[in-house]
């Protein structure tokens, strides 16, 4: 083929191409447009009937199709809007609550549906409100106090649209009765532990519960014990307590008594105490016989209920007004104490008998081993109190004055060798001790042993230097009558 042949043919197939090309990207096709929604959800019913009544809170269950499906839903009363809700698992549900309206009032209640788009469908229904719970009265009254037997018990002051009396057992729910129009009387044996309550229904379903309460007796009061107890102030509020049976029981001087009764319509408590009445009202006393001279009493608690059952029980009591009885006080009274604490200690006839005890009226004190340490806080006179409490709450306290002595003796050589002289034979030596509460002795130590005593004024020693050895240290040492004591400076001889 030649040139001019080939460029023809190259032309003729580019042309080709072009057209081909030229009609592969002419005007694009677009895809159909997205229809609009313009269809409404249609609501076939509210969940309600035309007439029929509503409670104050009604669940609506309405029925509605949508081909795109219904999102919410709104409730309308009269043309005024209510609530909004939305489309849970359970499918279309709307609440209506018509607490805001009174019984017998005819309202048109609207479910209003809506899609996704927008669109809305809706449907009324005209139905009468009730939203008020029935009411009534019992008779006999709440709480009305009975002994066994038949008792009518009717409700009045009863709403006209009362439609159903259930009379019901309180133990097991159990329906035992009903009544579906006036009168509204039903027949009951009353008997102890036996309850029972109503069940008030309207027309509409609203309903209510009246418990009578009836409290059935026909036991005479139950008087168990007799407690007691006494409180005292130990540093906190103590508190001793115990016990009076019918087999008897003891008391201290001071005490409160509480009786136990029992009984469900108690009226009256009534303490006799030896044949006479002694208080009345409560069930408990404040007894006190600290003054008394009497040892034993006879109480009786006499209970009568409101349905004039009566119970009487005695109780014979043992007085026991006396505290504990104390044989001993260390120290003794006017005692000569000494150092920076001394211990105080009691006792008592009968350990049993001790219950508490405490130092009273000294701020510086502390548990010690055989008694209570005592800091005194200078020389001189000291007072303090024992005050001991036995089981029953009985106290006794008892005092003591000691004399506090923390200072020591003065003690003199009047005569005797120097310091450091050379001594042969027997040596005399005297001295001087005073204190202020008396000296008790005046003791010899050679060698730094304990010689020789001298219990009187113008204290002399004689010291044989014999017995001792070439050198020898010689001091004397005085103690006073509280046991403070002083040592003179150490005298050293030769022979």
């Amino acid at each position: 083929m030649g040139d001019a042949a080939l460029k023809t043919s190259r032309a003729a197939a580019i042309a080709a191409l072009s057209t081909s090309l030229i009609l592969a990207t002419g005007t694009p096709a677009f895809a159909a447009d997205v229809p609009v929604d313009t269809i409404a959800p249609v609501v076939d019913n509210t969940g309600l009937t035309d007439g029929q009544f509503v409670t104050r809170t009604t669940v609506l269950v309405p029925t509605v199709s949508d081909d795109s499906g219904v999102v919410r839903l709104e409730t309308y009363v009269d043309g005024a809007h209510r609530r909004v809700f939305g489309i849970g698992a359970n499918g279309p549900r709307a609440t209506l609550d018509l607490a805001d309206l009174t019984d017998g009032m005819i309202v048109d209640v609207t479910v209003r549906a809506y899609d996704a788009a927008g669109n809305a469908g809706e449907r009324t229904t005209r139905v009468v409100a009730n939203p008020i719970a029935p009411t009534g009265t019992v008779s006999p009254p709440l709480g009305t106090e009975m002994t066994s037997g038949p008792v009518t018990v009717s409700l009045v002051d009863v709403p006209d649209d009362l439609a159903k009396v259930s009379m019901i057992l309180v133990r097991n729910n159990e329906e035992i009765a009903v009544r579906t129009a006036a009168p509204w009387s039903f027949d009951w044996m009353a008997k102890p532990g036996s309850q029972f309550y109503f069940k008030l229904t309207d027309v509409a379903g609203n309903f209510v519960h009246r418990v009578p309460g009836y409290v059935v007796d026909d036991y005479a009061p139950v008087v168990s014990d007799i407690d007691w107890s006494h409180n005292f102030v130990l540093g906190s509020t103590t508190t001793v307590h115990g016990k009076i049976t019918s087999q008897g029981g003891t008391i201290g001087a001071d005490a409160t008594l509480s009786a136990t009764v029992s009984d469900s319509t108690l009226d009256r408590i009534e303490w006799w105490v030896d044949g006479a009445l002694y208080s009345t009202g409560s069930s408990t006393i404040t007894w006190k016989d600290r003054v008394g001279t009497r040892r034993s009493t006879t109480i009786e608690i006499r209970a009568t209920d409101r349905l004039g059952h009566a119970t009487t029980k005695v109780f014979p009591v043992v007085i026991d007004p006396v505290g504990p009885v104390i044989t001993a006080i260390t120290p003794g009274d006017r005692a000569l104490v000494r150092g920076s604490y001394f211990v105080t200690n009691v006792k008592v006839t009968n350990p049993a008998d001790l219950e508490y005890s405490e130092l009273v009226g000294l701020p510086n004190i502390a548990n010690a081993p055989g008694g209570l340490a005592i800091y005194p806080a200078k020389d001189g006179p000291l007072s303090f109190t024992w005050r001991l409490i036995d089981p029953l709450g009985n106290e006794t306290f008892a005092s003591r004055t000691v004399i506090v002595d923390r200072t020591r003796p003065t003690l003199k050589l009047t005569k005797a060798p120097a310091n450091k002289a050379k001594v042969k034979g027997t040596v005399a030596v005297t001295a001087s001790a005073a204190d202020k509460n008396g000296i008790a002795k005046v003791q010899l130590l050679i060698n730094g042993k304990l010689v020789a005593t001298d219990y009187r004024a113008g204290y002399a020693f004689a010291i044989n230097t014999a017995k001792y050895g070439k050198t020898f240290t010689m001091q004397l040492r005085a103690y006073d009558r509280a046991g403070n004591s002083i040592v003179t400076s150490t005298r050293t001889y030769r022979r």
